[in-house]
């Protein structure tokens, strides 16, 4: 497995999170197919400040939003078997519609079936309201059809430390929510939250 990531300052921590995965640290506009090891999968989220609702929405006028194109050419110069792009859901806005038809005819035309869906990881039990584009692209030669998995519809997965911060409020170790009354359906979230509380309680 290999990776791309231009950002110096989260280099450290990629490797020690993902030891088994080979860190290209080039910037990608000096990329080209030959400088990435075969795949059958490209997966990547070209940078979204560009296309961000909380930006100035620039798209392809940001030069972060051409890095868009530069995912695009290396997925055309490497011809996986499939791809995965992840953005802000502010790429579907009217404004970026040009821009992101141009996008999809591209891709398109280097060989790809292309579907996509506005997706929130709260319906699929993660504790956040968070939207966000897939796109999957799955060659043409290929007979595999991708369909998005159908929202999990649960009890949100939520966390309240309900502590008083006013007046003589020394630390958390007030908080009186105890591990037991967490309800939550990833035993990696229970693991986790629970040993939070504790941690806050001192």
């Amino acid at each position: 497995m290999g990776a791309n990531e231009f950002d110096e300052t989260i280099h450290a921590t990629y490797k020690l999170n993902h030891p088994k995965t080979i860190l290209n640290t080039s910037d990608i506009r000096t990329l080209s197919g030959k400088d990435i090891p075969d795949c059958d999968g490209i997966i990547g989220g070209p940078p979204c400040q560009a296309w961000s609702e909380g930006g100035k929405r620039l798209g392809l006028e940001d030069p972060r939003g051409r890095l868009f194109l530069d995912y695009i050419r290396i997925v055309k110069d490497k011809k996986p078997k499939f791809f995965v792009i992840e953005n802000v859901q502010g790429i579907l806005e009217e404004k970026h519609k040009e821009s992101l038809d141009g996008f999809m005819e591209v891709l398109r035309d280097a060989g790809y079936n292309i579907t996509y869906e506005l997706l929130n990881a709260a319906d699929y039990k993660i504790p956040q309201d968070r939207f966000r584009v897939f796109f999957i692209g799955i060659r043409k030669d290929l007979t595999n059809k991708f369909v998005f998995p159908n929202a999990v519809y649960t009890e949100p997965i939520t966390l309240w430390l309900t502590t008083e911060f006013g007046a003589g409020m020394k630390d958390l170790s007030q908080c009186k929510l105890k591990p037991e009354m967490l309800q939550l359906q990833s035993p990696s979230l229970q693991f986790f939250f629970s040993n939070l509380v504790e941690a806050v309680k001192g």
